[in-house]
């Protein structure tokens, strides 16, 4: 739902406000108190609804709740002098009095297949042509690598597993040992179109396996 109001709009769907096209920063309280005020702008509401409906029932002071209805009146160029559009009642509580009209708010656009908009990695398994060791050392890598991108909310890593079609990027790579040294190399690939948008090579003394692992991952 979208309430137009002299030349604001109020997107609820998308908690945007926004004055002649251009979006004016609100607090979430904030938002939701003008929400809730233009939604039930046909009678006064009282600080009592607010403190429910905005608080969730929570005892806030006053000067919070004035705070609140200033921000409010300055988001829709407003003011406590004029309250052109968010009336005070004294002893009863406040209307949003000026004239709205409402419409369905046009759907999200939806995400295409093709590009989503949490970046796919692939994390498919190092190359470990050597021996056993190397082959441990380049599991464990591909584990902490996974393990360390969990901590980003814009990328979702999957493991081999995952089909081809589904990913965004690939990653993939090599470890290879000669004596103490071990040399890991590793190239970052744009599925949709083969392009290698990173790669680098790590020359380490394997004095500790999981050090090295933790370290360039």
């Amino acid at each position: 739902m979208s309430f137009f109001f002299e030349s604001h709009e109020l997107d609820v769907a998308r908690r945007e406000l926004r004055r002649a096209g251009k979006p004016v920063a609100l607090e979430p309280q904030v938002f939701d108190l003008l929400v809730y005020l233009i939604e039930n702008r046909n009678h006064v509401v009282s600080k009592d609804d607010l403190f429910e409906k905005v608080w969730a029932g929570r005892i806030v002071s006053e000067s919070t709740l004035t705070s609140r209805i200033n921000a409010a009146r300055n988001a829709v160029g407003d003011s406590g002098t004029a309250q052109r559009l968010i009336r005070t009642f004294p002893r009863k509580g406040f209307r949003f009095v000026g004239d709205v009209s409402a419409s369905a708010s046009a759907p999200m656009p939806a995400q295409t297949a093709s590009r989503p908009a949490k970046a796919v990695l692939a994390v498919r398994p190092f190359a470990t042509p050597g021996g056993s060791e190397t082959s441990a050392l380049g599991m464990g890598l591909v584990d902490a690598i996974m393990t360390g991108l969990a901590r980003f909310r814009l990328v979702a890593a999957v493991s081999r597993e995952t089909d081809d079609e589904v990913a965004t990027y690939t990653l993939t790579g090599a470890v290879q040992r000669a004596g103490d040294m071990v040399r890991i190399s590793a190239r970052l690939i744009d599925h949709h179109d083969g392009a290698q948008l990173w790669a680098e090579r790590y020359d380490r003394s394997l004095d500790s396996s999981f050090a090295v692992q933790d370290e360039i991952a």
